[in-house]
């Protein structure tokens, strides 16, 4: 399988006490990954985790996080993701919004996350997360900013996708394309159980080169998500893959979810294997604007929001990169972020919310995105 992304993880003690030999480690293990597995689509690094609610470290955090950014520039990491954590103790203040969202406004190569891993948080992460949303939404005309901020609940350690990625301790994960091998050994494949088999020996050689990097430099490989993800711009999307796969249709009668369901059966089967290391999703990503043909299907509202609360129940990642007008309130999208919550938590399973907030834009108008892992759609109001 292709590497959509190399994604590194620091402790807070790594970068306190010598981040030169950090960053100098990374980049060693970065030449040898492209050397024994090939180059990736992206290079990621995620932060320690800031909490919001201890003042006293929070500006001293804060500071860490702008060196390691331009350093983590200078050594060509695409993206970089701070994650930050609340209590169920206190409203955030106003200030503290004000400067996550002037983070992501001033540094356009940083992601956050809000990190929401128990039922307390959901409420106030939730406030937080919709008026965030809307600051950055009027920070820029095109409302791109949101496609770098997102809330996540009960997600597991060291996610190499963002925003949804944290970690604890410093090493590597690694995010695997498995749409392109899918569809290439459903061809030849003549049951389940056979592709299952194809899917699990691919994974298994993978994950011994990247542990083998790993051990090399004493700098740990955590496991592998190889979520069913859309490439935009592309014939690789999600939705083709699984209206294909037994012909049930987004949008026309049922089957679709019940297709969603066996084949995240299907990306899930490699778990049994005690030499595989899964973290993340290893689910169906329905990103909206990252899969053209979903993107399509929402313009023609043959797909709604509710449509993918529903398939979130079987599904990877939650309401994800979905277009909103300007117009749609706070409170909305504070309702929907408690609702996918209630989902992740009830089912025990890690979902995301990334709404595409845009203050210019009204219901039915189209988005003028022009990115490599963005689509257009038109932008609904909720």
């Amino acid at each position: 399988m292709i590497p959509r992304s190399y994604t590194f993880f620091a402790s807070k003690n790594d970068l306190h006490l010598n981040g030169d030999k950090y960053f100098e480690k990374t980049s060693e293990v970065i030449s040898l990954l492209n050397s024994k597995y090939g180059e990736s689509r992206t290079v990621r690094l995620t932060l320690p985790e800031i909490s919001l609610d201890n003042s006293e470290d929070f500006d001293s955090d804060i500071s860490i996080l702008s060196k390691c950014y331009q350093k983590a520039l200078d050594l060509n990491f695409r993206w970089i993701n701070q994650p930050f954590t609340i209590s169920s103790r206190a409203l955030v203040e106003p200030y503290t919004l004000n400067i996550i969202s002037n983070l992501i406004t001033k540094h356009e190569k940083l992601f956050a996350l809000l990190n929401i891993s128990n039922l307390d948080q959901v409420k106030e992460g939730a406030r937080t997360y919709a008026k965030i949303n809307k600051s950055l939404s009027r920070s820029q005309t095109l409302g791109f900013n949101n496609f770098r901020f997102g809330i996540g609940f009960n997600l597991s350690e060291y996610t190499p996708f963002f925003p949804f990625s944290y970690g604890s301790n410093s090493g590597f994960s690694v995010a695997l394309e498995s749409l392109d091998f899918l569809k290439k050994e459903l061809s030849s494949s003549n049951s389940i159980s056979e592709l299952e088999v194809r899917l699990k020996e691919d994974i298994n050689k993978s994950s011994k080169i990247f542990s083998q990097v790993g051990d090399k430099f004493s700098f740990p490989y955590f496991g592998s998500d190889w979520s069913l993800a859309p490439l935009p711009n592309s014939d690789n999307s999600v939705v083709d893959f699984i209206s294909s796969f037994e012909g049930n249709d987004l949008g026309a009668g049922g089957g679709f979810l019940s297709s969603i369901s066996k084949i995240t059966a299907l990306l899930k089967s490699p778990f049994s294997d005690k030499d595989i290391s899964p973290v993340g999703f290893n689910g169906v990503m329905m990103s909206v604007l990252e899969d053209d043909a979903l993107a399509k299907s929402f313009s023609l509202r043959s797909v709604t929001v509710n449509d993918l609360l529903l398939y979130s129940s079987v599904c990877g990642c939650g309401l994800d990169m979905v277009p909103l007008s300007g117009d749609t309130s706070e409170i909305s999208i504070e309702k929907y972020a408690e609702d996918t919550a209630s989902l992740a938590f009830r089912l025990n399973k890690p979902l995301g919310v990334r709404f595409m907030s845009i203050s210019n834009l009204r219901e039915g108008q189209q988005t003028s995105f022009s990115h490599d892992f963005v689509n257009n759609s038109s932008v609904i109001r909720l």
